[in-house]
């Protein structure tokens, strides 16, 4: 697949998209004009039958007992590309060797709700700059 971005720039490797299911509340107009400010554009809805992507998000377990708790928990905290334990680095370059050519969909979905405009915009460019 090609894919040509905002500025005209050929791209044969990857397509992202971002995934609508975090922003339930904003009003459609509304969320296509944030996304392509973006310039992401590819909108992932949360069903599409058949569909093959990358779905790229990362955590870190959080303890939510204390520290002397007799019984500990532990919970995933949703974050940014750069701060949970998966290596998005290296997952671009496993499917950079592999010739991965579909989409790679940026869920959106993060602990902090109300942060999400800047940590998609983050993970957007992180993202984008791995397959640079």
């Amino acid at each position: 697949m090609i894919f040509v971005d905002k500025e005209g720039m050929m791209s044969h490797a990857v397509s992202f998209s971002v995934f609508l299911k975090p922003w339930r509340t904003m009003p459609l107009p509304e969320l296509a004009r944030f996304i392509h400010v973006l310039g992401v554009t590819g909108v992932e809805l949360p069903i599409r039958p058949g569909f093959q992507m990358v779905n790229l998000k990362n955590a870190f377990w959080r303890r939510v007992t204390g520290p002397e708790a007799a019984d500990v928990t532990w919970q995933p905290y949703w974050t940014s590309g750069r701060q949970g334990l998966a290596s998005w680095p290296r997952v671009a370059q496993i499917l950079m060797q592999r010739s991965y050519a579909g989409v790679v969909c940026l869920t959106a979905e993060y602990s902090d709700e109300t942060d999400v405009a800047r940590l998609i915009a983050e993970d957007v460019a992180y993202a984008r700059s791995l397959w640079a």
